[in-house]
């Protein structure tokens, strides 16, 4: 997918965003929440950043990075419509500009099923050199065998 030009056709409405999530994302939230009571978070390869978004920030610091720019902006405009901090990085998952171990957490949410298996483990282990020892690395990909995601990965192939 041409994730460029996705994000670059992509008519942001950041309240809509800011407001209207999956019910995935909350829970995903909630276990980032359960893992990591206070710490650095660090999304990698975090599009729109919505799960990001609904982590509670009392102690926590938020860190997004994606590799187009496009959907760091869209990141940005709905991080400032809910009045939230967070540093937006435009990055590459595979080779990430942070120094070792700087994040108690690094996470990403359908990312890797984009990528090879051989591209997979590269992204992982940056993913861990890049999370603390001792820290969390999460990582959260849909099941290809549901239904409804079937469904929609068929209809977008046919769609091109």
């Amino acid at each position: 997918m041409n994730w460029k030009s996705f994000y670059e056709k992509l008519v942001v409405d950041p309240e809509l965003i800011a407001r209207d999530f999956c019910e995935w994302q909350i829970d995903l939230a909630k276990l980032i929440e359960s893992r990591l009571p206070s710490g650095d978070i660090l999304e990698a390869g975090s599009g729109h950043g919505v799960t990001t978004l609904l982590v509670n920030s009392v102690n926590r610091s938020k860190t997004l990075l994606d590799l187009e720019k496009p959907a760091i902006e869209v990141a940005q405009k709905v991080f400032s419509y809910a009045k939230q901090n967070a540093e937006f990085v435009i990055g590459d998952l595979f080779n990430m500009e942070f120094p070792d171990g700087c994040f108690d957490m690094t996470f990403n949410a359908g990312v890797l099923e984009h990528f090879t298996f051989a591209e997979r483990c590269d992204a992982l282990r940056e993913m861990s050199r890049v999370t603390r020892c001792g820290g969390v690395v999460l990582v959260a990909v849909p099941n290809h065998f549901s239904k409804p995601y079937k469904y929609g990965y068929d209809y977008l192939h046919l769609k091109g």
